[in-house]
């Protein structure tokens, strides 16, 4: 076979696989990740995911809205390459994501995630790994969690998560200044899942984050939790 055929054979490859397009616009009243506050008031956080098979590229962004963030403006954006595969009774992840930071003295930096997670039922429990490589040294944020869905008809659903994250001395002080080994977060929320007549999926949510550590609790949040309430809007194709 010649190169050019070769080469022209690609398009119809490619469309002969699994291909899905998704759009996702979330409002929150705070940004706050893995038990830290990147945000003091309101933000807006579009996505657009595009699938072939297997593997997912996500870009991802953080728009600040409060006069206390500077007001309007891009202050963080993703973009993550994503691959799942079902294996028996275990669907397994693997990531590769780029963290850049418009407008601040910060530097990108490039984590690499494992995974696996089982349905038992309504229930979904997930354990996720996740490297912060660059910028150097390397730290560890690992995360258990478990969601559970409950359908009320074919257009409505509600959920429960929970979660507890652990990050090393490395990862924490990256995180929050604090360079200790700790429990760095606990998590749980509550989802309202809407589809409207199929045009859009919207889901509602509130979710509390718990620093259990003390001294992980003094540098990010003296009260000791975070509320965040928030709106999601997605259309997938």
């Amino acid at each position: 076979m010649t190169k050019v055929v070769k080469w022209l054979m690609v398009p119809v490859v490619v469309f002969a696989l699994p291909v899905n397009f998704c759009f996702e616009l979330s409002g929150l009243s705070r940004y706050v990740d893995r038990g830290a506050a990147l945000s003091e008031g309101g933000v807006l956080q579009p996505a657009v995911s595009f699938g072939v098979a297997d593997v997912t590229l996500t870009p991802w962004a953080n728009l600040t809205l409060s006069g206390a963030d500077g007001g309007f403006g891009l202050n963080e954006f993703d973009l993550t390459l994503a691959w799942s595969r079902a294996v028996a009774d275990f669907n397994l992840l693997g990531m590769v994501g780029g963290y850049f930071y418009p407008g601040s003295e910060d530097e990108p930096e490039l984590e690499i995630g494992l995974g696996a997670s089982r349905c038992l039922g309504n229930l979904e429990l997930s354990l996720n790994n996740y490297f912060l490589t660059l910028p150097l040294p390397v730290g560890y944020y690992g995360e258990l969690s478990g969601v559970y869905t409950r359908e009320f008809s074919s257009c409505f659903s509600a959920d429960i998560r929970a979660s507890a994250g652990l990050g090393s001395a490395v990862f924490n002080e990256k995180n929050v200044g604090v360079q200790r080994w700790a429990v760095s977060v606990i998590e749980s929320e509550l989802g309202l899942n809407w589809s409207a007549g199929g045009l859009v999926n919207v889901r509602p949510f509130a979710r509390v984050a718990y620093l259990p550590d003390r001294q992980l609790r003094e540098a990010s949040a003296p009260r000791g939790w975070f509320f965040v309430a928030g709106l999601t809007i997605g259309k997938e194709f």
